[in-house]
């Protein structure tokens, strides 16, 4: 999961859902160079072994390839990836379809260490990693640069405002272009949760916007978006999450 793009009104979130897995990466990056035999050099087949650790979203690579597919992703195309944590989505996206991406994260940390693995894999002239808000710096930058097409893999609900970042998100595309985003929804419009469960949520997962598919399709239509989907994943949500807890 990849819950670490907020905006200024966001809740502090538990900084044990970043720290441990930063230092677990650098712990890596630190047993990979001692090992390391031939050219001594990091290639991205060699981080798609850490999990977790470098995609932190639902299903990993699998949801990554699902983005390359269903965005049409290939070279010459420029994508924005709004909570980009470690860079780990927008490494593999760029190296699989030759797109260049720009990815966002306000956490200071994970752009650090992000940069330092992309750097290594020879991925820097492809992939942009940029610490900043996912509203104020992306309208900013909106004005000057234009996107073919946009992801967020499970970032959006820990952020309090959601329709303002679906509002940037919408103002750095170019016209015509797509927008795939992976996100918690609730399963009925009454909302399955119960106060408990909500607390849990903001508490353990810091989700602020969690809401049915008919609020989330409003929202994406006031910031402008036209021609909706929604497909819903509880299906393999489900297993997944629960083989990663095991």
């Amino acid at each position: 999961m990849s819950p670490s793009l907020a905006s200024s009104a966001t809740a502090p979130l538990p900084s044990v859902m970043y720290s441990w897995r930063v230092k677990a990466l650098r712990q890596w990056i630190d047993e990979f160079k001692a090992k390391s035999s031939g050219d001594g050099k990091l290639r991205v087949s060699d981080l798609e072994s850490l999990g977790h650790l470098d995609q932190y979203h639902y299903r990993g690579l699998v949801a990554c390839d699902e983005v390359i597919s269903t965005l049409g992703l290939g070279p010459d195309v420029t994508v924005l990836d709004v909570g980009c944590g470690v860079g780990g989505p927008a490494r593999y996206i760029s190296y699989k379809s030759g797109c260049s991406v720009v990815g966002y994260d306000v956490q200071e940390g994970l752009i650090e260490v992000g940069r330092e693995l992309t750097e290594a894999v020879g991925l820097a002239s492809k992939v942009d990693l940029v610490c900043g808000d996912a509203t104020e710096d992306m309208y900013a930058s909106a004005n000057k640069e234009k996107y073919d097409a946009a992801f967020s893999l499970l970032v959006i609900l820990h952020i309090p405002n959601r329709l303002s970042v679906l509002k940037a998100m919408y103002e750095a595309l170019k016209p015509g272009g797509s927008v795939l985003i992976e996100d918690m929804i609730h399963l009925t419009e009454e909302g399955p949760f119960t106060d408990r469960e909500e607390e849990l949520l903001r508490e353990m997962v810091g989700a602020h916007s969690v809401s049915g598919v008919a609020k989330y399709r409003r929202e994406l239509m006031d910031a402008g978006f036209v021609d909706i989907e929604f497909r819903d994943l509880t299906k393999v949500w489900g297993p997944w999450s629960q083989q990663r807890s095991e």
